[in-house]
């Protein structure tokens, strides 16, 4: 049996994109075989709802064999975050390169910096990655992802749920990746 900590911005039954499907299938799965499945997440209850919003309690919780772990979201920049995503989103195809970031060092920062993110979920990980035999992160490019996957790679795993798409491209990501 393994210890695997499944990392993930949003997780329950209310989250209903790809990712989350995906994430819940995968912890589940997996404690069906026998493994000790942690998911590790935050506050927030779904992709739709305010990304620097706790709509859930903090804490640990059990769902059938598996435990999750709810950690808070940070405070964000929501303003600058959309003006990023939304510069990123209007980038035609043609500008994007393969190893070359779209947008500027300042603008990715923002882009990292005011996703979900969550100090305590990284403090937790960072503090405790010697408990888990496999540390899952699902999908590639959330704060959750892209600012704590570096400081536990020695036992990361990325399931990127990898579009092309503009954020793809980013510097971050293909540093995450490289990881």
């Amino acid at each position: 049996m393994k210890r695997i900590a499944i990392v993930t911005p949003w997780f329950g039954q209310e989250a209903k994109g790809g990712a989350e499907i995906q994430a819940r299938q995968i912890a589940f799965r997996l404690a069906q075989r026998g493994h000790d499945i942690e998911v590790l997440t935050t506050c927030c209850r779904a992709f739709e709802d305010s990304w620097g919003e706790n709509h859930l309690p903090e804490g640990a919780s059990q769902e059938g064999e598996i435990t999750i772990r709810r950690f808070p979201v940070d405070n964000r920049d929501d303003q600058a975050f959309q003006r990023v995503r939304d510069r990123l989103l209007r980038l035609p195809s043609s500008k994007l390169r393969i190893g070359s970031s779209p947008i500027d060092p300042e603008d990715e920062r923002i882009f990292v910096d005011e996703s979900i993110n969550s100090s305590s979920l990284h403090a937790h990980l960072k503090d405790n990655r010697k408990r888990y035999d496999a540390i899952i992160f699902i999908p590639y490019l959330y704060g959750t992802t892209l600012k704590i996957l570096p400081d536990v790679a020695e036992t990361a795993f990325l399931q990127p749920c990898l579009h092309d798409e503009p954020y793809a491209y980013l510097n971050s990501v293909r540093d995450v990746f490289s990881k």
